[in-house]
């Protein structure tokens, strides 16, 4: 499945079910795969993913903190469709995707090994974690806020 850091695959597949996205977020600095994830519209899955680590509201507070280092450097994650999936079958490639990407040495975010679609939750030790995360959020210039507000009104970023 993967060939390389800086892979984009598409495969259309269709059921009677529909289909949804394996997506990847790469690193815009050096273009590598961090992030794998399942998104119906994988572009305003990455503005959630954003919106979640400004505010630190998210469940994965390793992709937060990667998102916000980005967000504090007035970058952002680039987003790129890996495959199309029948929905009845998402959790399984999904998980393939994550073993593989894993398997190969990348080092993703990722905090769990793919198909639960967002139902991990963290026990309290994690909670002191988040919040001293929330606490360094105070360093994300006022210029960063307004290009990352400006951003989502004029739709998307484009991948340099």
């Amino acid at each position: 499945m993967i060939e390389g850091v800086t892979l984009k695959q598409i495969t259309t597949h269709t059921d009677e079910h529909g289909s949804t996205f394996i997506y990847g977020l790469f690193d815009p600095r050096d273009y590598r795969l961090r992030y794998i994830g399942k998104a119906d519209n994988p572009e305003f899955r990455l503005l959630a993913h954003v919106r979640e680590s400004m505010d630190m509201v998210g469940r994965n507070p390793i992709k937060e903190t990667w998102i916000s280092g980005l967000l504090t450097e007035g970058l952002m994650p680039s987003v790129e469709i890996l495959e199309e999936v029948p929905v009845s079958q998402w959790q399984q490639v999904e998980q393939a995707w994550i073993k593989e990407a894993r398997e190969k040495g990348l080092n993703l975010v990722n905090i769990a090994n793919g198909g639960e679609g967002g139902a991990i939750r963290f026990g309290s030790h994690a909670q002191e974690t988040i919040n001293k995360i929330k606490a360094s959020k105070q360093n994300i210039s006022n210029e960063t806020r307004k290009r990352l507000s400006n951003s989502g009104k004029s739709g998307w970023p484009k991948r340099k």
